[in-house]
């Protein structure tokens, strides 16, 4: 009798240190998950910015050789007149 009641809390107490065990191992995980999601989400906000970036440099380009364009098709038709 003695001897199940002994087995019994010692299945207990090691049931517990797993459980434990398996807790901390699991914030481990969802802490290396988190870094890696932040730094994921770092990298994307830097490839974004530079995407901005540059779309602003070609929108600027684009609107020079409109007007260049512009001028020249207005030099074309005065020479025409």
């Amino acid at each position: 009798m003695l001897g199940l009641i002994g087995g019994g809390l010692a299945a207990d107490v090691w049931r517990q240190q797993e459980k434990k065990s398996l807790m901390a191992q699991l914030q481990q995980e969802q802490l290396a998950t988190a870094g890696a999601e932040r730094a994921r989400m770092d990298e994307i906000q830097s490839k974004l910015a530079r995407a901005e970036k540059e779309l602003t440099q070609l929108r600027a380009q684009v609107v020079a050789e409109r007007d260049l364009r512009h001028r020249y098709e207005d030099l074309v038709a005065k020479r025409r007149k």
